[in-house]
């Protein structure tokens, strides 16, 4: 209360736990270890490998394909593919939130469309893409190529891979 002298407990409660949540926020980052065959059809990417998730954002026993929000908040988002035979003419990336596994599913957050590189192998990292989800909401990424192709996995979070990381309240 107002005229109170600063204590220790006060100061932790009040000042600190918050900086210290600034100073290290919610974040998952997320991989796949093994290469994933893609087709004209969106092909839902899985996560196999946790980079890092200081949050209980992702479960690497059962749907794997999940982001699932814990904190509410402003989320940002990192995405990036590796496709290593770049044969094809076009390659779509669908973020998408609550689609229950299905392309169809829930609804699509954001789409982005690539054409064709040229014959050689392509990265992708997309960014910049913020949502304000509520808590329990979850997002999974789709990806399909035309004709069909293969995303690398296997290297980390730089190859293929999702990074969400809370940045503000509203």
């Amino acid at each position: 209360t107002a005229g109170d002298k600063l204590s220790a407990v006060t100061f932790n409660a009040g000042v600190k736990d918050p900086l210290n949540f600034l100073l290290d926020p919610p974040r998952c980052e997320v991989a796949m270890t093994a290469n994933t065959a893609i087709t004209s059809s969106l092909t839902l990417g899985t996560w196999d490998n946790e980079i890092t998730d200081n949050d209980n954002m992702h479960n690497t026993a059962s749907q794997q394909s999940r982001i699932v929000i814990q904190t509410p908040g402003r989320f940002l988002f990192y995405i990036s593919t590796f496709m290593s035979s770049a044969t094809y003419t076009q390659y779509d990336i669908n973020l998408r939130i609550n689609s229950g596994g299905s392309a169809a599913g829930g609804s699509s957050v954001r789409t982005w469309s690539v054409g064709s590189p040229g014959g050689a192998s392509r990265q992708i990292t997309l960014s910049g893409s913020r949502y304000m989800p509520t808590t329990t909401d979850y997002f999974e990424l789709f990806v399909a190529t035309t004709p069909n192709g293969n995303l690398t996995g296997g290297l980390g979070v730089f190859a293929t891979g999702m990074q969400v990381i809370w940045k503000s309240l509203t």
